[in-house]
């Protein structure tokens, strides 16, 4: 969740985004963070377009950003 409520509040980029993380949950490893992305790409919450990532679904997006408090 913590993922998901960095990119939709506008980060895009792994290092914005695993600093947000870090911050809300404490430290990750990069491998252990990798493998998050990876798992909401597959999954569909997340899309990677030129080292970047959003949140393809405007309906998940607006659910992370105004229920679950991220």
């Amino acid at each position: 969740m913590a993922i998901l409520g960095a990119v939709a509040h506008g980060l895009d980029t792994w290092s914005e985004i695993k600093r947000c993380v870090e911050v809300k949950v404490g430290s990750i490893s990069d491998v252990r963070f990798n493998e998050l992305l990876r798992n909401l790409v597959r999954y569909g919450y997340l899309a990677k377009i030129n080292d970047k990532y959003i949140i393809p679904d405007p309906m998940v997006k607006y659910t992370v950003l105004n229920y679950l408090g991220h």
